[in-house]
């Protein structure tokens, strides 16, 4: 196959940036004035400190009660279970709780940490629920307590914002793992993100924890959390969570589900619409575009503000205590004036994916990416005239760690690069576009030994032969699925002819499969996307 037809099936800067945040700044100011509470605000971009400023406060590492913020830190925990594989978000709980029987015998662990497992929306401050307050007794007496409560609705068909599933779902770890939810949360979070004024529970009476809003965290803290969940799932170079569970977590859970009864109804207004804001694993969906998160975040009872924005590459932390209602006025004009002191970056963390299947997901050495934004390139397409790339094409490099890397094509709104084989044994990359001299910001992302897409299938007298990227380098252990039997490898290797980067598959059809079958390859519990073969 040449060239040509490759890139057919294709086309299917490292200091702090300074903004302007004198507006916010006023908006702050005035909340702290007014509203006579300390406050610390932290802004990150792409993991360096853009704004911090203190308010009646001499120290960013000040804890606090972070109320329902707790919910994105126990989700985080809910997800590193998942990547063990000791769970799946569409278990059920009773699988794990046998007194869960009648109308909740189907209720399912995403159900619960979304919102729409049909309990009624009740909080720990409404203190309807005792053993949500109580920390002397323990997760599971707690469950059980829980498990008498009447649904509102069957699961999965409305949306009511509370405690309740939440707690669930941490007994349903502690089964699920044989530890208990506090020292779950120190081995998967604390401990690797350097977390040493956040806690799950109160030292010595961490028995029941208070899942969904019993934490204590700090501005200094929470910062860190968030610059591994933008970095997909990696901290100073250490995996905390996979990318595919960071990417899970911001996709919206509730399924439709009526929203029946959310905090934010209380702000319509404030902010017309926020009212029906949906969610995914732990957060709020702040803004979507195309069904896509843009901005993610998870406030508190407390008014405890932390925030992510996708298209800025941008971590935020507003952290103080008072009730949410009192600083809304405040703080929806203070995001409105960020969004404004910080442009949408020309390359995000969204724009970077796997160059066949256009999937989001870590960068793997021996991957063609395709990264998408905005003046990145020429205005139109400009390809590599030949297999053998260039390292700067058209006015065009792509950097990762500072390091220029072959590209095959590049243009304003999209550029495909290479990832080196010598990246392999890093954990994460630094990733840049320079055109002109001008750079596009840079994102942060993980590294990973395979993700493998699909960029076309043929079927060729009972042999699939797939051509895709993203393989481990020895192309050992992919594995082919076709309609969902196995389907056996006859060659897993190079793409002969064709750019680095792109490899081929040929695998046996297996009988009951066809050509109009969909085709998946899989490395571990990694998948590719499906595609469908052509004839």
């Amino acid at each position: 196959m040449r060239l040509s037809v490759c890139l057919a099936l294709l086309a299917a800067t490292l200091r702090p940036q300074s903004y302007d945040f004198a507006e916010a700044d006023r908006i702050l100011t005035t909340a702290q004035q007014e509203l006579n509470v300390p406050i610390s605000i932290t802004l990150t971009q792409s993991g360096r400190t853009v704004f911090q400023k203190t308010y009646g406060i001499t120290t960013v590492n000040q804890p606090y009660a972070i109320a329902s913020a707790s919910k994105w830190l126990s989700a985080a925990v809910v997800m590193s279970v998942v990547d063990e594989g000791r769970l799946s978000l569409d278990d059920k709980i009773s699988q794990y709780l046998p007194y869960f029987t009648g109308d909740k015998a189907n209720m399912t662990i995403r159900q619960a940490f979304s919102h729409t497992a049909g309990f009624p929306a009740e909080s720990a401050l409404s203190g309807e629920t005792p053993c949500l307050n109580d920390r002397t007794t323990t997760l599971d007496a707690c469950a059980r307590a829980i498990a008498q409560i009447p649904l509102t609705s069957a699961p999965g068909t409305q949306f009511a914002y509370g405690s309740l599933s939440i707690q669930v779902t941490g007994r349903v770890l502690e089964g699920a793992t044989g530890r208990p939810f506090a020292q779950l949360f120190r081995e998967r979070l604390a401990n690797p993100l350097g977390l040493t004024s956040t806690l799950a529970a109160l030292p010595g009476r961490d028995a029941n924890p208070l899942v969904a809003g019993g934490y204590a965290s700090s501005n200094a803290d929470y910062t860190r959390f968030l610059t591994m969940i933008l970095n997909r799932g990696v901290f100073e170079g250490r995996r905390v969570l996979s990318a595919a569970s960071v990417i899970e977590m911001q996709k919206d859970q509730t399924g439709g589900a009526t929203i029946f009864s959310s905090p934010y109804q209380f702000f319509e207004t404030l902010r017309p619409g926020v009212g029906q804001t949906r969610y995914g694993i732990g957060e709020w969906l702040e803004r979507t575009e195309a069904g896509s998160a843009r901005e993610v975040g998870s406030q508190g009872a407390f008014a405890f503000s932390p925030w992510v924005d996708l298209d800025r590459n941008l971590t935020g932390v507003v952290a103080l205590q008072d009730r949410l209602q009192n600083f809304e006025p405040y703080y929806f004009p203070f995001r409105e004036a960020i969004r404004r002191a910080v442009p949408v970056a020309n390359l995000t963390s969204r724009g970077v994916v796997n160059a066949a299947s256009f999937a989001m997901g870590p960068l793997v050495p021996g991957e063609l990416i395709t990264l998408f934004g905005s003046n990145l390139g020429p205005p139109s397409l400009v390809q590599a005239p030949s297999i053998s790339l260039p390292l700067e094409l058209a006015g065009t490099k792509v950097l990762l760690d500072g390091v220029a890397v072959p590209i095959l094509y590049t243009s304003a709104g999209q550029v495909t690069a290479l990832v080196p084989r010598q990246t392999l044994g890093k954990t994460s990359l630094q990733v840049e576009v320079e055109y002109l001299s001008q750079k596009s910001g840079s994102v942060v992302l993980p590294v990973e030994d395979a993700a493998p897409g699909i960029f076309a299938g043929i079927a060729d007298r009972g042999v699939a032969v797939l051509w895709g990227t993203g393989a481990p380098l020895d192309h050992r252990g992919l594995q082919v699925t076709i309609g969902g039997r196995p389907a056996p490898v006859l060659y897993a290797g190079p793409a002969p002819g064709l750019v680095e980067g792109v490899f081929q598959l040929n695998a046996s059809i297996p009988p009951g499969s066809d050509s109009t079958s969909e085709v998946v390859v899989r490395y571990g519990n990694i998948a590719s996307p499906p595609v469908r073969l052509l004839n």
